[in-house]
């Protein structure tokens, strides 16, 4: 009798475990791939996508590298013997790229916040792939809540002028670029010039009207001041006129006629 014996090929390979959303381009970007031991396997044959190196092998595992060149690709294993190759086991796996962030929304004059109860909010539209966000703030904006997230709630001092509030998103990977959003705080120009009538000009009371042609610009009212003792007796043109009583005291009149716009 003569003994004949027979080989076969290895076993099909198990599913690879590992991750299949990975990090690309810096150094430590390394992820380990495995699988179970394979039937009849001598050695393990893997294949990586362009990108991916090989770091260490330890036959059933592997260490792998990403480099800035990987986008996606799959990685492959089979069980080898002397027969060849058996049935390889694949996995996709894909780079994690962070998204650009858009324009932050929020408003562009803060004066009706400065120094007041009232809040303001600003935000972006979550960016594809980011684990947080980072906003940095100028001098005079204190943040509220929400920082790490996509929107945030702030105050403004009264210390607050002009300047950029800016964001960036990061991921598990990397860092983004900072998008920007200039603030300004608008302040009224000054009145013109203002014009003095006679309305009463003889004791006990000498009556005056003042009066500016126009509202300054950005002011959505008009303050007006008097001196001490003089009486305001009515507000007319929607407070571009006053009139304002001096009554006869004995004592002379101190201070000036002031006006200024005022906005929110």
């Amino acid at each position: 009798f003569r003994r004949v014996l027979f080989r076969s090929l290895p076993a099909a390979a198990g599913s690879i475990s590992g991750q299949t959303a990975v990090c690309a381009g810096n150094a430590g970007n390394e992820v380990i791939y495995s699988i179970a031991g394979i039937a009849g396997a001598s050695s393990y044959t893997w294949t990586l996508p362009v990108g991916a190196s090989l770091v260490t092998s330890y036959d059933t595992a592997v260490l792998v590298r990403f480099d800035n060149s990987f986008t996606s690709g799959v990685i492959s294993v089979a069980g080898s013997n002397g027969c060849g190759l058996g049935q390889q086991a694949d996995l996709s796996v894909t780079r994690i790229v962070l998204g650009q962030p858009g324009q932050i929304s929020g408003p562009v004059d803060v004066c009706p916040f400065i120094s007041s109860n009232t809040q303001a909010s600003y935000s972006i539209d979550p960016v594809t792939n980011a684990t947080g966000y980072y906003w940095e703030l100028p001098a005079g904006v204190n943040i509220l809540n929400g920082q790490g997230t996509s929107g945030i709630t702030v105050s403004f001092d009264n210390s607050f002028n002009a300047a950029d509030i800016r964001v960036r998103a990061f991921s598990s990977c990397d860092s983004g670029s900072f998008v920007q959003l200039t603030l300004v705080r608008i302040v009224p120009q000054a009145a013109g010039t203002i014009q003095q009538t006679v309305v009463v000009n003889s004791c006990p009371v000498k009556r005056y009207a003042y009066s500016i042609a126009a509202l300054p610009a950005d002011a959505d009212t008009i303050y007006w001041t008097i001196p001490s003792g003089a009486v305001m007796d009515s507000v007319t043109n929607e407070g571009l006129m006053i009139w304002v009583s001096y009554p006869n005291t004995g004592n002379a009149y101190v201070g000036e006629v002031t006006v200024h716009g005022v906005n929110d």
